[in-house]
């Protein structure tokens, strides 16, 4: 491989720049000393995802980005997306169709 034996992966990318299959097996046998992601490539993260139980892996939900100006980005765009559903507009950051459709439980 590339990296040298023990290793520590870092990943805050993009969850499909690695390949996640054979990462369980790199790091249990050493390979790989130690894995950090902030990205993934399966969201939401499945309950039998199978890095969930190995004890040299670190996940963060997405806070390698999170700065003031993301911030304030973010505060911002859910104001236009709240301005926009009760406007009766679509909304333009929409992630899941299905669950707005269905309407409240």
């Amino acid at each position: 491989g590339l990296l040298p034996h023990g290793a520590v992966l870092v990943n805050s990318a993009r969850g499909g720049l690695l390949d996640h299959a054979p990462l369980p097996e790199l790091l249990r046998g050493g390979a790989l000393g130690a894995l950090a992601l902030d990205v993934y490539d399966i969201e939401p993260i499945p309950a039998d995802w199978a890095l969930r139980d190995v004890p040299n892996v670190i996940t963060t939900p997405h806070l390698a980005g999170a700065t003031r100006q993301t911030a304030h980005r973010a505060a911002a765009i859910t104001a236009s997306e709240v301005g926009r559903f009760l406007r009766g507009e679509e909304l333009a950051h929409l992630a899941n169709r299905d669950v707005l459709a269905a309407g409240p439980p």
